[in-house]
């Protein structure tokens, strides 16, 4: 892993639009997991790309950050469910 991972995209699409039946009109980069943040650096600088799918894998890890939390039971069935309405309402004052 690398927090620059263009440097790794970039010569792999370098090889792919030389490949027959490959349309360099139409490269997407797609990542998936770590990857998936990963991939919308990568499409920042190369410019070849014209779609991204980013996909993060795992859309809640709550329950496994609070199982490693070194509190008692009772405080982790009390810790707060942040879901994206509750964090618009947190983050909007």
């Amino acid at each position: 892993m690398r927090p620059d991972w263009e440097k790794v995209v970039t010569p792999v699409v370098d090889v792919a639009v030389k490949l027959p039946g490959v349309d360099p009109e139409k490269i997407i980069l797609a990542g998936w997991s770590f990857g998936g943040f990963l991939v919308v650096r990568a499409a920042a600088f190369e410019p070849r790309a014209t779609a991204v799918i980013a996909d993060p894998g795992q859309w809640d890890q709550r329950d496994n950050v609070i199982s490693a939390l070194p509190l008692s039971d009772d405080q982790k069935r009390t810790f707060p469910i942040l879901t994206p309405s509750a964090w618009t309402q947190w983050s909007s004052g």
